[in-house]
Order: C-alpha cells, then structure tokens, then sequence
C-alpha cells in the first residue's frame, strides 16, 4: 500500500483536536449565557464575559486547525483532499479554506464571533440580552459545523479496509483533487472573506437588537450600534461589488450581474443594513423610528440565514453558478429548524416592537423625514423583489415543478420602479430640512437640476455621436432608449447634488462628508453598470490558425487572428494561454495582443470527458473595455445534416442539395468507396462537393472531405443503405476556437464608483466614531462637574462647620 500511506498521529489527532474545540465552543457560549440568565439584573458578569471571549478563541483555534491540515496536505480528511493538491500555489491552498461548504460555515461562524466579542464592550447595559441572543446563535452555528464538519476522514471501502496491514485503519492519499478551476482567481483570495466579515458582523445588529428589544430604553443604544450598522453595509457592499469585478473577470459572460440567486442572497442583507443605517440616522429626530429600529436591526441577519438555508438546501443547485451542493441530513436539519425558529422568532420580535409604548419627542420630522421614509421604503422593495425572486427556485421544488431561475430580464423590468424613486431621494433628501425646506435650498437643487441636463446632454451626444444608441444597422428600440437615458440621468442628479453637498461640507469645514461619498461612489458605479450593460455591443464567430475573424461590435471594428495553434500539450497545461491579436480596422496599424486562458483538465474518471477551463481577456482603454472570450478547440461547424435523395436543406448561408449517390469497387471489399454528390450554395458561389467514405483494411472507415469553401470541408459520416439518407458533416479544415467579443463602454465608472464608495464608507465610520467619542467625553466632562461641586459644597460646609 505504498500508494496510499497511513497519515501521521500528528494529523490525525489536529482533526480530533478540531472537532473537539467545536464542542468546546459550543459548552463555552452556553455557559456564558447561562452566566448571564441566572445573574439577574446586573450589567456585569465577569465570568459570563471570560466564558464568551473563551468561547471565540476555541472557535478562532478551530480555523487554525482547519487552515493547517489544508498547508500540510493532510489527504486524508475528505475536505482536503477536494480542494487541494500538490502543485496548487499558496494563495489557493489558503483560500481552499473557504471553498467549500464546510469551510465557509466555518469561517462565517469564526466572523461572526470575532464580531460579537469585539463589540460587546460597546453594547453597554445592553450587554445581558446580547451576549445571550449571540450566544444561542453561535451555539446553532457550531451545531451545524459539528455535523457539516472539515474534519470528515475519507470514507473507505470494505474492500479497501480488508487490504490494509493489521492495525492500519487508514490511509492517506498522495495528492488531493484540487480547486474547481473557477476558484483559482486572486478575487477567490480577497473576495469571500471580505463579504464574509460583513455577514459576521450582522450578528452584531441582530443580537443588540434583541436586547434594545427586552430593555426600557430605546435611545442610548442608536449612537453606539450606528459604527457597527455603518460596517455592515460597507463590508457587505464592498464584497458584493468584488464579486461582481470577479464574475466580470473570470465568468467570460461579459457582465458584472445578472441577478443570480445566491447575488440575490447578499443583496437583500446589504440593502436590509443600508436601510437600517438611514433609519437609525432619522431616530434622532423623532422617536417613532425606534419601532422601526428595533426591527430593521434583525431583519438583515434574518435575510443572511435564510438565504443561506437557500443556497445550502440543495434546491438552488444546477440553476446557480455560486450554489453549494445539498449539506449532511442531519446539518440541514439543524438549518432548517434554525431558519423556522428565527422566523418565528421574528414575528413576535416585530409585534413586541410595535406594542411598545414609545414617547414621541417630536409631531414630525418635515421634509427630510418624509424622504428618507421613501427612499428607506424603495430600498427594502428592492431587497422584497430580490428575496421574492431568489425564492422561486426553492418553492418550485418545494412544489414538484420545475425549477426555473426568474431571468435577469424579469428583474430589470420590475426593479426599475422602486430604483428610480430610490436614487431621487438620495439626492434631494440631503439638502431638506427637518421642519422646513428653505427657498434657497430648493432653488440649488434647481441649479443642480439644469446643471445635471447639461451634463446628461454632453453625454448623450457622446453615445449617439459614438454609434452606441445604434442596434447594428438600425436604432435601439426608442421605449428602451427613453429608459435608459431616464437612469442615466437620474444617476448623474444623485452624483452631481452629492457633489455639490460634499463641496458645501468642504467648504464650510464642517466635516462629515462620508455620507455624501458614498452616495457619489453609489451612483457612479451605477452609472457604470447602466451603461455599460445597455450599450454594449457583441460579436461572435469562430477563428482558426488559417481563417481570421472580423468582429464588428458597434463603433469597435477588429480583425482577430490566432498566431499561434497551441499543441495537445499546452492545451492541457493549466493557465495555458491562447495569443491572439487583434488588429483595429478603424485606426490602422494598431494592433493588440490578447491572450485568453483556454485549457483542459483531465478527469480522474476515464469515462468522463476532460473539462474545459476558459476565462476572458479584458483590454482596458479609459472608456470602454474589449472584453474577449474564446472557448475550447471545436473540430465541426454544423454536424448531423441529414439529406435524402433529391432534398435540398438550408443551413445558415449554405444551401445543400443532394444530387446522388456513388459508388467505386467491390462492396466489402478494402478500397471501395461509397460517396454522395452535393450541390452547394456559398455566399453566391456554386460548388459540386463529392465526399466519400473508404473501406480500409480491417474494415476501417477512411473519410475523404471535399471542400465547399475557403474555411469549410464537407465530410460524409454515414451513407443509410435502406433509404440511401446521408448524413454529412461540415468541417473546417483545422480546428477552430469560438469567440464572443464584447465592447463595454465606460466600465472604469464601476471601478472608480466602487473605489469612492469605499473611501466614503471607512469617512463615515470614522465620524460616527469621533462624534461618539465626543459625547462620551462630555458626559465624563458633566460627571467630573458635578463631582467638583458637590465637593465644593462639602468643603464649604465643612469650613463653615469648623469657623462655627
């Protein structure tokens, strides 16, 4: 058995030691909450507090198992073995952590503890209901991990077993199955855990939440929860985007979304904490949103875990590219009970908060309030439409139907009604006031508003005069273009009053310009996204070593030629690249080299077919992209065509029409050729083609093709001898690659919006950390005074006393 050595004790106890810690976890966290059950009403627990952060360094030691046994190349553990191999770089193997289901359970639990145990101490007299709502959470989710688990050892076979040397029990293989080829991408490296850190750190909003829920007081807790509320929509924003940027760059479909369930699934937290942030923002004004507060600060972690339950049941697999297959029955178990508990959980949690008695500091909040409740209103209908539409596959097979993704068509339809009311809003909301609009505001939105036309027209007249309004020959469809141009310059309202509140901030030096940032990184990636999905223009064809291609997409005219046919070798050589050029018809002798990835892998499995591996090259330019993806080495252009005597069949520009059948030699014996003769239409050109088929020795069939045109031999598969049916085959005559081009005009706004998104989100954390840390200050400031007056008072007293 030296194929299959026996593992270490070391690795093999590391798997122990990590399952063990799961349980360890799971002890820590009940006893943590018990601690705090049990001690009544006192704000403090020291041991309920050392129990919960023990709790988060069993669950931290348990990924540092997990990382370890996947950097020692521990086979033996089935988690390892398939999403690893020797020759995988550093970078994959480490991000083979969260590759799979078990991996990102494991690393949705570890943020998730990490979060909560840093953000306790904020929590303040919240800190009994928190740490217990966190702690029963965390428990669910080390349940699950205890059964959906990375340490599971490679199952063996009887038959294996019964060959093993006596006190052998199991083996190690040589090397892993490796990463599924979609993963090895550096966004696989920074992607996951970024989107991640935001979807541990609604457990933070959730469990405060419930503890601002079951307490008296409904205020204190909106300053400190505001940071907290602020990084969830950011980091779940910025992951978003990043797998947007990844779908782009490694998909090959040409798009950043297209409205894919499990997007779905981080969409609606992300628009639940973007909303929660804008409610706890209009709290301060009048108390009534506390109602709201209370419930849009679980919402978002309510959204996660049941999208999760969605992308883990099984239900989204074959009709997603990001979903899981089907976990442990008995996991699934544990989600789905977790799904219905919390469900349920959060309908009393909605109808405890809107019982409750709330004073009402003020009667209304005036135009500024009367905004952010429509443009808080437009996010969650966004965040509906997307829950509703992610749903559909899980109740169609719930149902027995098929299941059918809802297509991305669908969702830009419906989705534009709520959006456009959404982006008004975010920028006119920022220049109302609480009781009363000023003149002087209203007429700067109307300054922005013609200054945005203005704009907008500079902009239009780019796309016409470029060619992008045009649809090939003829105009895009005036309704679609009315529509576009309508989220156009709806965008660039938002980004030029944005602008202009931001400059004010600026100008003023009052600070706070974070908010408006992140508006204006919003809007421009928006932008972006508009316009580069509604006008992009397309190509296609196929291109050999021989037979160059011209693509004509919109105003880009190219002429593509492969410089090089690869060998079976390279083909099979991972990351192998396919040089190509494309040389531009439109400004002469400019010519760029593209170098898309095209390889196979070979499956373990002999009756499988090898997988093909294809991923696009991107040219970027500062205001389009050339966006090229060439699919697998094909053989055939159209194949099967099935022609009787005397038929004649239309196929794209060839006409095929079957004129007789031939025959030369003996029947049976080698050297006789058995043949059909076929006229063929090309493209105006009239060919008689004449392809045989020969009986070789032993009986092997030799096909002579005949040519129909410069790129294209006609091949004759198969002569019926009851009805002399032909079928024939259309070849080139070298093996041609399938190309999709795309150009994408202004997709750097993406990137750019995506970047000032950033930037405004971290300004904005960082304000609301300093205004907290003011009024801390001036709360200790206001203590300390009373402190020196009341010993002012006894020291006058006591001098008064001793004079006496």
């Amino acid at each position: 058995m030296t194929e299959f050595p026996e593992p270490s004790w070391l690795g093999m106890f590391a798997g122990v030691l990590g399952r063990t810690f799961v349980f360890l976890a799971m002890a820590a966290y009940f006893l943590s909450a018990f601690t705090w059950v049990v001690g009544g009403k006192k704000d403090s627990n020291r041991i309920g507090v050392a129990l919960f952060w023990l709790g988060m360094g069993f669950v931290v030691a348990t990924f540092a198992i997990h990382v370890t046994l996947l950097l020692t190349r521990q086979y033996q553990y089935f988690y390892v073995f398939t999403n690893t191999q020797n020759d995988m770089p550093f970078a994959y193997r480490l991000s083979a952590a969260w590759a799979a289901q078990e991996g990102s359970f494991l690393l949705w639990t570890l943020t998730s503890a990490l979060f909560t145990a840093i953000a306790a101490k904020a929590t303040g007299k919240y800190r009994k209901g928190y740490t217990i709502a966190a702690s029963v959470v965390l428990i669910v989710m080390l349940g699950i991990l205890a059964y959906e688990s990375p340490f599971k050892l490679i199952p063996l076979e009887k038959e294996l077993l019964a060959e093993l040397p006596k006190g052998q029990t199991m083996v190690m293989p040589v090397d892993g199955m490796g990463l599924n080829p979609v993963l090895q991408n550096y966004w696989m490296v920074i992607h996951p855990w970024v989107i991640f850190l935001g979807f541990g750190s609604l457990l933070v909003l959730f469990a405060w939440s419930v503890s601002a829920l079951f307490s008296r007081d409904f205020k204190s807790w909106i300053p400190t929860i505001r940071p907290w509320a602020i990084f969830s929509m950011l980091s779940t924003g910025i992951g978003l985007t990043m797998g947007g940027l990844w779908a782009y760059e490694t998909l090959g479909w040409g798009g950043f979304w297209a409205w894919d369930p499990v997007e779905n699934v981080s969409l609606v937290p992300f628009l639940g904490a973007t909303a929660f942030v804008h409610s706890l923002y209009v709290q301060t004004r009048r108390a009534v949103w506390a109602r709201w507060n209370l419930l849009f600060g679980a919402l978002p972690f309510f959204w996660f875990v049941y999208g999760t339950y969605l992308t883990r049941s099984g239900a989204l697999t074959n009709v997603s590219v990001h979903s899981f297959a089907k976990m442990d029955e008995k996991a699934h178990v544990v989600l789905l009970t977790f799904v219905i508990a919390l469900s349920s959980y959060l309908l009393f949690h909605a109808f405890r908060a809107f019982t409750k008695p709330i004073p009402e500091t003020e009667n209304s909040t005036g135009d500024r309030g009367i905004g952010f409740a429509i443009g808080i209103a437009m996010l969650y209908g966004v965040a509906l439409m997307a829950a509703i539409g992610m749903s559909v596959p899980f109740f169609a097979a719930l149902f027995g139907q098929t299941k059918e993704v809802v297509k991305e068509s669908v969702y830009n339809k419906i989705v534009v009604y709520p959006f456009i009311p959404a982006m008004i809003a975010m920028a006119i909301v920022p220049f109302l006031g609480w009781k009363k609009t000023k003149a002087k505001r209203w007429q700067t939105l109307s300054n922005l508003f013609f200054l945005t036309t203005l704009l907008f027209g500079g902009v239009v007249f780019a796309l016409v005069f470029s060619g992008l309004t045009m649809d090939g020959t003829k105009k895009m469809p005036v309704a679609s273009l009315m529509l576009f141009f309508a989220l156009i310059w709806i965008c660039m309202f938002s980004l030029v009053a944005n602008g202009a509140r931001a400059w004010e901030r600026i100008w003023n030096r009052a600070g706070r310009i974070g908010p408006f940032l992140t508006h204006m990184g919003v809007a421009l990636l928006l932008l972006g996204l508009i316009v580069s999905r509604a006008f992009e223009k397309t190509a296609e064809g196929a291109v050999a070593n021989s037979s160059p291609l011209q693509l004509i997409a919109g105003p880009a005219k190219y002429l593509a030629v492969l410089e090089k046919q690869p060998t079976v070798r390279e083909l099979l050589t991972r990351e192998n690249r396919l040089r190509m050029s494309l040389i531009d018809l439109v400004k002469t002798n400019r010519k760029i080299t593209f170098e898309p990835i095209v390889y196979f892998i070979l499956p373990m499995n002999r009756d499988e077919q090898p997988q093909a591996v294809i991923r696009p090259y991107i040219h970027r330019d500062w205001f389009y992209d050339l966006y090229l993806t060439v699919g697998g080495p094909q053989a055939g252009y159209a194949t099967n065509i099935e022609l009787k005597p005397g038929e004649k069949k239309v196929l794209d520009d060839f006409t095929l029409e079957y004129l007789e059948k031939t025959r030369s030699g003996q029947p049976g014996q080698p050297g006789t050729r058995f043949g059909v003769r076929v006229r063929v239409t090309y493209r105006g050109n009239t060919v008689l083609a004449h392809p045989e088929i020969e009986i070789g020795e032993e009986g092997r069939m030799i096909r002579h093709q005949s040519p129909v045109s410069d790129e294209l031999l006609l091949s004759l598969d198969a002569l019926r001898a009851e009805d002399h049916t032909a079928v024939l085959s259309l070849n080139y005559p070298e093996p041609y690659y399938p190309v999709e081009f795309f150009f994408k005009p202004l997709t750097i706004l993406v990137w750019l919006g995506a970047g000032i998104m950033t930037l405004g989100g971290f300004l904005a954390i960082g304000r609301s950390r300093y205004e907290l840390r003011k009024a801390s200050e001036s709360e200790d400031a206001i203590h300390q005074t009373f402190e020196i007056e009341d010993s002012s008072r006894e020291s006058d007293v006591l001098q008064s006393g001793i004079r006496r």
